[in-house]
Order: C-alpha cells, then structure tokens, then sequence
C-alpha cells in the first residue's frame, strides 16, 4: 500500500507491506502550493506503475460520538477547571439528563472538596468501570488491558478522560497506530474535557516519526480543554532520541489556544511561528537544533 496525507507546506507518505503499519515519510517545502504540486507527481508516479486509489479503510468508527452538550454550561469549566462550583452545575444537568457522569460529577465534587470516604471512590471506580466503553467507544476501551506497556491510558476526572497516552507497544502489535488513537479519543465525548495528551514512542523499529499524531491534533478543530501536551513521550530504550522525527510543532498552535505547557523530545523539530496567548512553559529536548528553530 501507499497514501499521502498533504497538510500545508507539507506532506507524510506511508507505505509498505499490507497487513503492517508500514514506514512513514514527512517532507516540508516552501508553500502548500509547492507541497500540493509534488504531492500530485507522486501520485501520478504511483498510478502509472499500477497503484490503484481505493476508498480509506481500517479507519474505525468510534461508538461514543460526542455529543451536542451544554455550550454555556461548559464554557466557565473550560475557562477554568478547577471550578468545583462550575462542575457541580454541570453536574446537575448530566443528571437531569440520565446522564450517570451527574453522579460521577458529584461524588468528584465530594473529594476535591476533601471528603475521604471509601465507599464514594468505591462508587466512583465503579461507575468508570462499567461505562467507559460507551464513553470512550468500544476500540479504545478495549486497550485499557492494564499491560505493563499499555498501549492506551487514561486518568479520569469528573467523569471525563483528564489525562491520555498513546503509544506503540510490542505488548499490543495489533493496536490502532498512536495517531488513530489519537482521533478515536477526540471524537468521543470522554475527551471533552481533555486536559493533558501525552504521545510516546510511534513506532518500535527505531525510526520514531510523529507528524501523523500532530496531524492528528491539527485537524480535529480548537481543543480549548487541552492545557498541557507532550510530544515524544518516550526512553532510549524506546528509541534513541537521534532516531526520532518530530516534524512540524507548529501545526497545533491555532488548535489549542488554552495550551499552557509544551515540551517536545527528539529529532528534526520544527516550532513554526509561535505566536500564542497562553503558553507559560516551552521545554524542548533534543539532540540537534537548526538555527533557525532555536532563534
């Protein structure tokens, strides 16, 4: 198999053998226009050699679609989510609507609040226990299999998903890749409130990219929730961090416009512009920085 996947200036090539998840290849040129123009002749190359376009596939429909919510009822929480008074109300309406995340809202509420009461975290582990498939959707649910090397987590809060990680695993070979995660986790209603994403290690033969991930986030649409976000989460036993390609950062700035916190991990790293409102801390590890990059 081959696809190409143009966004902007640039564009990611996967290919390789059917039934794998293949090798990917990110190029960057001058203009989208320039990036759409080679985009073209490749295809045309592909189809020429007998390379036949075929619709996607493999791209699994998520069972927890997200739904409309409660716009003014959000906005304070989104605003500010530690508001215990904001959740409450909010809360309250999930309640009226059968919703059993009212309860979970509530008994949230009761511990932030520091009431330590065994039978309410009993209640609340409860409560996540038997419905985070429907919340989640039935694919991500199902990679919360508690391996030592997950290839999925997932910290709740208020009922909500408050922190995930993806990443590839030789624990689960069968996984969807990180940037399929990625997209099953924003179109489910669980990521509503998604404060902190967290992406590891993308592939485990040593040649780590992480433009489809960023592509992931870029074209969702703004994620007001996210505060915090992690690229390259991963060890040198994982990849060495020469190995890796970051890609171009810069696609996420107009998406997260409440993003707080930054820190990128590897390899051929590119921060585009950073023009950005609510950015308070960037940490950048790697092990060779263009110039141009750094100024």
């Amino acid at each position: 198999f081959w696809e190409i996947n143009v966004e902007g200036d640039s564009f990611t090539v996967r290919f390789g053998r059917m039934g794998t998840d293949g090798q990917t290849s990110t190029k960057t040129f001058a203009s989208a226009e320039k990036a759409e123009k080679e985009a073209s002749k490749l295809i045309e190359s592909k189809t020429k050699k007998g390379y036949v376009e075929v619709a996607p596939t493999g791209a699994a429909t998520p069972t927890a679609e997200r739904s409309g919510g409660n716009p003014e009822l959000e906005a304070p929480i989104l605003a500010d989510p530690t508001d215990l008074g904001a959740w409450q109300v909010y809360g309250d309406w999930l309640g009226e609507q059968d919703d059993p995340r009212g309860e979970l809202v509530s008994i949230e509420c009761a511990l932030a609040s520091g009431k330590r009461d065994p039978k309410l975290v009993a209640r609340r582990d409860a409560l996540i226990a038997e419905h985070a498939a429907g919340w989640l959707g039935k694919e991500l649910a199902e990679l919360l299999d508690g391996s030592e090397f997950p290839v999925f987590e997932v910290e709740w809060k208020f009922g909500f998903v408050h922190r995930a990680k993806v990443r590839k695993s030789w624990d689960r070979e069968d996984a969807p890749r990180p940037g399929q995660m990625i997209r099953l986790l924003l179109k489910s209603d669980a990521s509503r409130f998604l404060h902190q994403l967290d992406i590891g290690i993308t592939d485990l033969e040593g040649d780590a990219q992480f433009q489809d991930e960023l592509n992931a986030l870029s074209k969702t649409g703004k994620l007001p929730s996210i505060r915090r976000l992690v690229v390259g989460d991963f060890t040198s036993e994982e990849c060495e961090i020469s190995w890796s390609s970051i890609g171009n950062v810069g696609k996420v700035w107009p998406v997260l416009p409440n993003l707080q916190y930054l820190k990128v991990h590897g390899g051929e790293i590119s921060l585009g512009d950073i023009e950005h409102d609510e950015l308070r801390e960037l940490v950048v590890e790697t092990g060779g920085l263009p110039g141009s990059t750094a100024r």
